[in-house]
């Protein structure tokens, strides 16, 4: 009976280590380890250990994004598709991508005017999850989908200044099916040689 109570045990830590998550939220101001973000930062990999990284493109290749000094009814900083709070060139592609899975992902759009921002969530497959067509100031906006590794935002000319602020998701990996299968199958195989081993 100890044996069985053992191997109960160690499956229900099997099963439960991968489905831990987490809660994230990045308000471009506060950094993780504590201390705060100078406004014209370059934002890259600030917020690694909360789980996202940050880039941008233009034309295909990397660029410099930084969080700029929001102006409006926010205060502090938000990321901007540009390097600095002057407003300098701004880039086609804002990337955020996740260590793990996210899932809940929000954040706040500011599109300075009435062209659309569009946001794409991939998976880890590289797979298309869901797109967001936002407009607007300080417009609340989100995925409803799940397992996304990516987010691509672009914005909707050459030239068009946009920005977000406090992003939240939660990262965690989630078991898949044949986990729970191989995981359910060992268990069988423990009980049966436990009470083998009882008789």
């Amino acid at each position: 009976m100890k044996h069985l109570k053992f191997v109960f045990c160690v499956a229900i830590a099997l099963v439960c280590a991968p489905l831990a998550l987490h809660g994230a939220v990045v308000d471009f101001d506060n950094l993780p380890g504590g201390g705060t973000l100078s406004a014209d930062t370059i934002l890259t990999t600030q917020y690694a250990s909360v789980g996202v990284i940050f880039s941008a493109l233009e034309d295909g290749s990397p660029a410099d994004s930084a969080v700029i000094d929001q102006f409006g009814p926010i205060s502090g900083n938000y990321w901007a598709n540009t390097t600095d709070g002057n407003f300098g060139p701004r880039w086609d592609v804002l990337i955020m991508e996740f260590s793990t899975p996210a899932s809940g992902v929000s954040w706040l759009t500011q599109s300075h005017g009435n062209l659309d921002i569009t946001f794409n969530a991939y998976d880890a497959g590289n797979n298309l999850l869901e797109t967001l067509v936002i407009t607007g100031d300080w417009v609340p906006s989100g995925f409803a989908a799940s397992g996304i590794s990516r987010i691509e935002a672009l914005q909707p000319e050459d030239g068009w200044g946009w920005g977000l602020d406090n992003l939240e998701f939660t990262a965690g990996q989630i078991p898949e099916p044949a986990t729970f299968s191989m995981i359910a199958l060992g268990l069988a195989a423990a009980s049966l040689l436990t009470r083998k081993r009882s008789r």
